[in-house]
């Protein structure tokens, strides 16, 4: 789904689905949108014509059960909250296929990030495993 103010797009939402379920995979928006409220127009949109076409379910996506305040996660968090979202456990995994072709691409990344002069980003099971091991050693 798209939204448009005046024929300019503000923001998109990727949403496979089928009878079982819709699942909101990714969305963004335009960086100064024109209206702060049209994203929430697109997912409302969406949610109803899930159910129109008779879609069991609709995930929203990760919302982590750790404190997010003051965190870019909380207003991410609070978003998904406004459309009465039900919180179940989940579960996070990351599977390398091949554990050395990981290991070369992940040093090679450090690497050109280094060169760069970028911070390297942890992805979430990075950052919930570091959380983990802080939490236990504590």
């Amino acid at each position: 789904g798209v939204v448009y103010y005046e024929d300019k797009p503000q923001g998109a939402a990727f949403v496979p689905y089928n009878k079982f379920g819709g699942y909101y995979l990714f969305a963004g928006q335009v960086e100064d949108p024109i209206h702060p409220g049209l994203m929430k127009l697109l997912l409302w949109d969406i949610m109803k014509y899930l159910r129109k076409e008779d879609c069991q379910k609709f995930v929203l996506g990760g919302a982590r059960l750790s404190d997010v305040s003051n965190t870019k996660l909380e207003g991410i968090q609070k978003f998904k909250e406004r459309f009465g979202a039900e919180l179940t456990r989940g579960y996070l995994w990351k599977s390398n296929p091949s554990p050395f072709s990981s290991y070369i691409y992940d040093t090679l990344l450090k690497i050109y990030l280094f060169i760069l002069k970028r911070k390297i980003h942890e992805d979430i099971i990075d950052a919930e495993t570091r959380k983990l091991k802080v939490s236990k050693s504590e």
